[in-house]
């Protein structure tokens, strides 16, 4: 019982965590957006309070209002009052001060000006006094109505209590300033406040409705898929055709990353150890994720260990391996195999750096789907098993388009490319489930493009910074941005000379390329290498 509370627990916080981090990670998204936004508001409350503030002034007078007798001794007025009856005239004459009445009178003899003024009376407790205030924007307007209203009073107030007198303890002056201030700066400000108050509650519907994959406790909720490996967010270098981003294993010169992978290469080990599975296809549920860089490294990283490695290009709308490797564009591959247009031994090619052997995709588009629904590509996996330890088949993403889903025949198991907090968990369960409902058993979930920062479970692995150059249109066609090139590291160029020379492991299809009598096993592949220099026999 008490342990069930606890992982309840548990949940909630890394359910609480993960909202705080990804309300944190949309604003830092739209932090641009916002800061737009926010100049802009503040502009326009800015100009808009300096074009629109009017200035008031407000002119004061306290009084002493007193009832006049009608009794008349020797022809004049006695003043007469009792306590009672001054605090009942005190307490009237806001009311008269502010009547229609009185209104009219100031209307007709200042015009609009007198109707915008503003007349106020109030009394000052147990001192029988009246504080009368008027407020009109200008300074001589206020005082002269305020004049006006102690020249009127009376008349209008006979009708009601009878004769008055109107005694001045503090005349009226006129103001010198403005009681109210213009500030378009404060004014400004607010129109900040209000737009960052907005962003942030627009970011924590976002945040609340957003379902995504942010850590591999995730996996496990929304999936119950295991992880192989999370590997961290790495910025690549610049180099190859175009300037494009490299995220090839030796050319990241992250620690965490290239640890990340030799963690998911271990983890592909003890499943192979434990099941026998050699062909392995990567996958995703939608475009952008990295299933390509990942499958090239996991090639990379198993053919160090020297291991027989096969990567195979099966996204055929879109050749992208190539490029990761940094080799050049071919034109033809699987595609024209499986057509019968072409031979293993025309598209085979070795590079030389890693020893790994890569069946490009070549470009079928249209034709995709019809030529991976037919036997050529179980046939090429199934006479590519005896020639490798390893096959590493990289495929489409499987929720956007159906052609990985035809190609589960030949392979033993699946690894599922998921980035963090990209795609909706609605969209990677329906490629998981069309996977699993061709029978296929899905090794695990890779996690990538981890961003550390706050989510528990992210391991000992400090932040990097990761990005990568995904540019995705479908229809037919998408494409990555993807190239390679640059000097790598002394480190790295001793160790492949070490691996590579102390390496006795027979070539992938050598005795393929044998039998054409054409090539040497050393330089398995065809007549091109990965240097792109065509070899002739002697």
């Amino acid at each position: 019982m008490e342990t069930t509370e606890k992982r309840q627990n548990e949940t909630e916080k890394i359910n609480l965590v993960s909202f705080v981090y990804d309300l944190l990670k949309g604003f830092r998204r739209y932090l641009s957006l916002i800061l737009v936004l926010a100049s802009l508001a503040a502009s326009v409350c800015y100009f808009a309070a300096k074009r629109s503030f009017v200035p008031r002034y407000t002119s004061s007078a306290t009084v002493i209002i007193n009832l006049k007798s009608a009794v008349n001794y020797n022809e004049s007025f006695t003043t007469y009052y009792t306590q009672t009856v001054l605090k009942q005239i005190t307490q009237t004459f806001p009311y008269i001060a502010s009547s229609g009445a009185l209104k009219n009178r100031i209307v007709n003899e200042f015009g609009q000006a007198g109707a915008d003024a503003e007349i106020q009376a109030s009394e000052m407790n147990e001192l029988n006094m009246i504080t009368l205030r008027v407020t009109a924007g200008s300074p001589e307007l206020a005082y002269n109505i305020i004049q006006s209203v102690l020249e009127n009073y009376s008349d209008i107030a006979a009708s009601v209590i009878g004769e008055t007198e109107i005694v001045i303890v503090t005349p009226a002056q006129i103001p010198t300033r403005a009681n109210n201030q213009n500030r378009p700066l404060t004014v400004a400000t607010y129109g900040v406040y209000a737009v960052l108050a907005a962003a942030v509650l627009l970011l924590m519907i976002r945040s609340y409705l957003k379902q995504t994959v942010c850590s591999e406790e995730d996996l496990q909720r929304y999936f119950n898929l295991k992880s192989l490996g999370r590997l961290p967010h790495v910025t690549p270098r610049r180099g190859g055709r175009g300037g494009r981003k490299l995220l090839r294993l030796d050319m990241i010169s992250s620690y965490g990353y290239r640890e990340s992978i030799r963690v998911l290469r271990s983890r592909l080990e003890r499943d192979h150890a434990e099941t026998g599975a050699k062909v392995f296809m990567v996958t995703s549920a939608l475009a952008g994720e990295g299933k390509s860089t990942i499958s090239t490294n996991l090639a990379i990283s198993l053919s160090d260990k020297d291991y027989r490695v096969i990567l195979m290009d099966m996204d055929l709308r879109n050749s992208s391996i190539t490029e990761v490797m940094g080799l050049p564009q071919e034109e033809k591959g699987l595609a024209d195999v499986f057509d019968g247009n072409a031979s293993i031994k025309d598209i085979l090619i070795t590079d030389e750096k890693t020893g790994i052997t890569i069946l490009p995709a070549g470009n079928a588009n249209k034709r995709a789907i019809q030529v991976l629904s037919s036997e050529e590509p179980a046939k090429l996996l199934k006479m590519a098993r005896d020639e490798a330890d390893f096959i590493i088949v990289d495929t489409p993403p499987c929720s956007i388009l159906s052609d990985a889903a035809t190609i589960v025949r030949g392979v033993d198991a699946g690894i599922f490319v998921i980035r963090q907090d990209y795609a909706p968990v609605a969209r990677i369960s329906e490629g998981i489930q069309l996977l699993s409902d061709t029978g296929l058993r899905i090794a695990g979930c890779v996690l990538n493009n981890m961003d550390q920062g706050l989510i528990p479970g992210g391991g000992h692995l400090s932040r990097y910074s990761y990005g990568y150059g995904y540019g995705y249109g479908y229809g037919y066609g998408y494409g990555y941005g993807y190239g390679y090139g640059g000097k790598r590291s002394k480190y790295r160029q001793e160790h492949a000379s070490a691996s590579h020379s102390t390496r006795e492991k027979k070539a992938p299809f050598s005795s393929l390329m044998d039998e054409s009598g054409n090539e040497s096993s050393d330089d398995a592949g065809r007549g091109e290498t990965a240097t792109g220099k065509e070899t002739k026999p002697e």
